[in-house]
């Protein structure tokens, strides 16, 4: 029985196709080496495009420029907490306990007292007084003698209009009561200030204006002489 000859037909083309391959393998060309740069070096090389400054603007108007006379008083922006949020800017003590009285004369009739007391101070001088509240006296030069004002204020007064009505005097106030017994016990007296006397302020004469019409009159033949001033 004879053997199959496709056999060795398929070796041989089995050799040449390995022979094929082998020799394109050699001929293909060596490939080139890939680039190792990212993609976030090759964004950070290119030049970021420029912002309008307008577009970075909030929505809120800007402040108007002060202007005008109390343009050098004008405060600065406040900040954003508010000024109630510092301790510097925080409220003022009604009092601060001092106990001292204040006299300034606020023209020549009135004179204007303030005396620095607590709110429990001025409860403690009332629950002893006589008359539940304090008094204000008056004396001209020195605090002796009888007082030229009185005045009795509201238990939670700190300051008092006084009529005195004549000036170009020193004068002296002494606060406090009258106890159970009617003494006077002082809670403090103030130092001396000077009261101005009341001047009337004359209108002066327009001496030039009398002058001018006389030459005018005499000029214009109205006058035989020109009035003398």
């Amino acid at each position: 029985m004879k053997s199959n000859p496709p056999k060795k037909s398929l070796s041989k083309s089995v050799k040449k196709t390995g022979a094929a391959t082998a020799s394109s393998a050699k001929v293909r060309p060596a490939s080139k080496p890939r680039s190792t740069v990212s993609r976030t070096q090759v964004a950070k090389a290119k030049p970021l495009p420029q912002i309008p400054a307008i577009l970075l603007e909030g929505d809120e108007p800007s402040p108007s420029p002060v202007s005008g006379p109390g343009e050098r008083y004008a405060l600065g922006p406040v900040p954003p907490g508010g000024p109630e949020q510092s301790p510097e800017l925080a409220d003022l003590p009604e009092a601060y306990g001092t106990q001292q009285l204040l006299l300034t004369a606020r023209d020549p009739h009135w004179l204007y007292a303030h005396w620095d007391l607590t709110g429990e101070q001025l409860r403690q001088h009332n629950a002893v007084s006589r008359d539940k509240h304090l008094v204000v006296r008056v004396f001209r030069d020195q605090p002796a003698g009888e007082p030229i004002v009185e005045q009795h204020v509201h238990p939670e007064s700190r300051n008092w209009f006084l009529h005195v009505g004549r000036g170009g005097a020193k004068y002296v106030a002494q606060l406090g009561y009258y106890n159970r017994k009617g003494a006077w016990n002082t809670v403090a007296t103030s130092a001396a200030t000077f009261f101005p006397l009341a001047r009337r302020i004359l209108a002066p004469r327009f001496s030039a204006n009398r002058r001018f019409w006389s030459r005018l009159r005499w000029s214009s033949g109205l006058s035989s002489t020109p009035m003398s001033i």
